[in-house]
């Protein structure tokens, strides 16, 4: 394993990511999981991309709408390049 990246503490709350700017990110332990969060801006395309350096990990993007109280309804989730609706 690796040492921690640069944005943990991520593995329980969201951490903001500026659009338009790559980011390096990595696995440091067995169950290490990373979370990331942007707001969106409606009438506007955005692209999304991750890449698998290793083996035993896996990429899911889940995409969420914060409503006006908040609360996260869950719109789609993204495994292995399979795009599911919620």
């Amino acid at each position: 394993m690796s040492s921690a990246d640069a944005w943990e503490v991520d593995d329980d709350h969201a951490a903001d990511i500026e659009v338009g700017i790559p980011q390096a990110r990595n696995f440091h332990s067995s169950n290490d999981v990373d979370y990331v969060k942007f707001y969106a801006v409606p009438g506007y395309l955005y692209e999304i991309k991750t890449t698998q350096q290793g083996t035993n990990v896996n990429t899911v993007l889940d995409v969420f709408w914060e409503q006006p109280d908040e609360t996260l309804v869950q719109l789609y989730t993204n495994v292995d390049d399979t795009l599911y609706r919620q």
